[in-house]
């Protein structure tokens, strides 16, 4: 993974490289001070 996105990003829609992906869709959280994210992956065996 190298590039996470945020649901409801404006630029999703126009993603030129066509990285975007639902599994690399999270949720950015507004924590008052700050903004928090988090993604949750496997990482298969080689």
């Amino acid at each position: 993974i190298t590039q996470v996105f945020f649901e409801g990003d404006e630029w999703l829609e126009s993603d030129v490289a066509e990285g975007v992906r639902d599994e690399l869709l999270t949720k950015l959280e507004d924590k008052g001070d700050h903004k928090e994210a988090s993604l949750n992956f496997v990482m298969r065996p080689l």
